[in-house]
């Protein structure tokens, strides 16, 4: 269950008197990252489609802050999983520590993707690109 989506219910139906003990372990947990910045601007003249339609690309930073090494997943449930059926050409992040040296990347279908990283500050760069 993830916190974002709303608070779950649980129904239990015993056919007989029951006891039940129930226990709560939280294994992970979700951080909900606003955009730092974002910006739109033209891809080069490479990237002009047919009746001289321009791409842009829409690059959002945002701010990650950790006090502890920890295994993450990247997600970015608008674009997850619909590479194909979405209205917008491509979707990619980027995920840069405090040297700026690039640490993981992703595109639409890697939120079940796990990886380690140590604490400290982190930059995440998502860029989506469409024609209008």
């Amino acid at each position: 269950m993830i916190a974002a989506r709303g608070i779950h219910r649980i129904d239990l139906t015993a056919y007989s008197p029951e006891d039940i003990q129930p226990v709560l372990q939280l294994k992970a947990g979700v951080i909900v990252l606003k955009p730092s910045e974002a910006k739109i601007t033209p891809l080069t003249k490479r990237d002009v489609i047919p009746n001289g339609r321009q791409i842009y690309q829409n690059v959002f930073t945002f701010n990650l802050h950790l006090t502890k090494s920890q295994d993450i997943s990247i997600s970015v449930p608008l674009f997850n999983n619909v590479l194909y059926e979405s209205e917008y050409e491509s979707q990619m992040w980027m995920l840069f520590d405090v040297n700026k040296m690039m640490v993981s990347c992703g595109d639409a279908y890697s939120n079940n993707t796990y990886f380690k990283i140590d604490k400290g500050d982190y930059v995440i760069k998502l860029q989506v690109s469409n024609d209008t």
